[in-house]
């Protein structure tokens, strides 16, 4: 009996040498030295292994190691490389390296399981690249920040879902890096996504997959790069998308045209001259801001399938503004070089519950601003609307507009569901039809009598009157609907 006790009190003190088991920390390069000498035969660390102090050198003597729990490395600004650490083959926990000298990971890639809660890489003014992590399919926070000397981030590719804080990508004092390549396989985001980039950045490659999310804001892209993300397959978002393109040298944009629902939407260029955006776009439950000052052309935003509840900011420079599927906005604030405000005819002024801002980047004076919507608007809520301030009279004050209106004919949606406008005109007019108004013939009738032309207008129809052919003078508009109702109206051609 006292022989086999002594046998196991010498198996439990050499299981306990193998390897250490609890929270081991390197202060120096001495205590690294030790650690082979000490834990000979040791292959795999259950708790985390800390490693700091500036006499850090080297971590050749732990060429043993094959697993690791947790690796954190910081303010050892005096190692340059990872060797050392090559054969570690399976890393489990936390990756943090912080305040080294280390130049690249070429020596540790370790296969990292799903359970890896985060990787933190800053603070290592000599690291020139960020590459690999192949295996990892999960992760909870991803953190790469003020990496001063950082060339190029190309790794994290099979990363499928992102959860616990979050992925901050500041690039903004990784002066020289060109290279941004990350999350290609991604589907979800359970927590955000900020990618801040520099002023070199040329390839950015992110997101292609991702589904669904809780916010991405990807801010300050440069004028050098030459592809930024599509976000093609994006369809919801929990709370924000802030995307700003500050570059001069991208004029097309094409993308996040699967986007159905977000609660903030702010999407912001200097340079884009053309966008094909928020086709597929259903809710927006605070605010929907499109700001391209350059912008000429824009998607028809009458695509939208559903309402937008939010507040309304779009500034373009010229381009269509259309949003038919308006309902309950809080607020609406359209800037861009107006000169008439036709385009919002088709809107439905009963959709805003808040107050409209009109604004013009245009020296030329606005001269048109009698359609179904303005007119709605003022004639029926006390609720504020601000011109541009080089309106031309009859445009300039809500009470100008009231008495502009009350001139033209039929502009309350209830009386006949069908407006002629502008009226008086130089060169052609609009009819339009409400949703709800049942089928209208349309004709034009000169002074004396003599029938110019016929027309059929159908439910939530738009449709122009060619007048640039016919002389100054008095015409008669003729209504007639499906249920024997008829109405004449005069329309004056200056």
């Amino acid at each position: 009996m006292i022989s086999l006790i002594l046998v196991v009190c010498v198996w439990t003190k050499v299981s306990a040498q193998g390897c250490p088991i609890f929270e081991y920390t390197f202060l120096n390069q001495s205590n690294v030295d030790n650690f082979r000498r000490n834990f000979p035969n040791c292959k795999s660390l259950v708790e985390p292994l800390n490693i700091q102090g500036n006499s850090v050198t080297n971590l050749d003597s732990l060429i043993g190691l094959e697993q690791i729990h947790t690796l954190r490395i910081i303010n050892a600004p005096n190692l340059r490389s990872l060797r050392g650490l090559e054969n570690v083959r399976v890393q489990t926990g936390d990756f943090v390296l912080d305040g080294t000298g280390v130049v690249d990971l070429a020596h540790y890639q370790p296969s990292w399981v799903d359970s890896t809660r985060s990787i933190v890489i800053q603070n290592n003014h000599s690291l020139r690249e960020v590459t690999g992590f192949a295996t990892l399919k999960k992760l909870g926070t991803l953190r790469i920040l003020r990496n001063r000397g950082l060339l190029k981030i190309d790794g994290f590719h099979q990363v499928d879902s992102l959860m616990g804080e979050g992925t901050l990508l500041d690039l903004s004092n990784s002066y020289v890096l060109d290279t941004l390549r990350v999350f290609s396989n991604m589907r979800h985001a359970g927590s955000l996504i900020h990618i801040r980039c520099n002023s070199s950045l040329k390839i950015f490659e992110a997101l292609d997959e991702l589904i669904t999310g809780k916010s991405i804001e990807i801010i300050s892209v440069p004028g050098t790069v030459e592809k930024i993300p599509q976000l093609g397959k994006l369809k919801f978002l929990e709370s924000d998308l802030y995307f700003y393109l500050p570059s001069h040298q991208i004029e097309y944009y094409e993308g996040i045209n699967n986007l159905k629902s977000a609660d903030y939407i702010h999407f912001s260029s200097n340079s884009i001259t053309k966008l094909k955006i928020f086709n597929e776009l259903e809710f927006a439950e605070t605010t929907l801001a499109i700001r391209a000052h350059r912008c000429d052309s824009i998607n028809a935003l009458d695509n939208f399938k559903g309402p937008i509840t939010g507040e309304i900011e779009i500034t373009l420079r010229n381009g269509l503004i259309k949003l038919p599927n308006l309902q309950n906005a809080r607020r609406l604030e359209l800037i861009k070089n107006w000169t008439t405000l036709d385009e919002l005819a088709d809107m439905d002024w009963r959709a805003v519950k808040s107050d409209i801002e009109i604004i013009s980047g245009n020296t030329e004076p606005l001269s048109g601003c009698v359609n179904p919507f303005i007119c709605g608007y003022v004639m029926n809520t006390d609720l504020p609307l601000s011109m541009p301030s080089n309106s031309v009279e009859g445009c300039r004050t809500r009470e100008e507009i009231r008495e502009a209106c009350l001139r033209v004919s039929s502009h309350e949606p209830a009386a006949e569901g069908v407006w002629l406008y502008p009226n008086p005109t130089e060169s052609e007019a609009y009819i339009h039809s409400a949703a709800d108004a049942d089928r209208t013939e349309i004709r034009v009738y000169d002074i004396s009598g003599r029938e110019l032309s016929v027309y059929e207008l159908g439910s939530g129809d738009r449709m122009l009157l060619p007048l640039s052919e016919l002389p100054s003078g008095v015409y008669i508009i003729r209504r007639s609907d499906d249920r024997g109702r008829v109405q004449h109206e005069k329309l004056v051609k200056s």
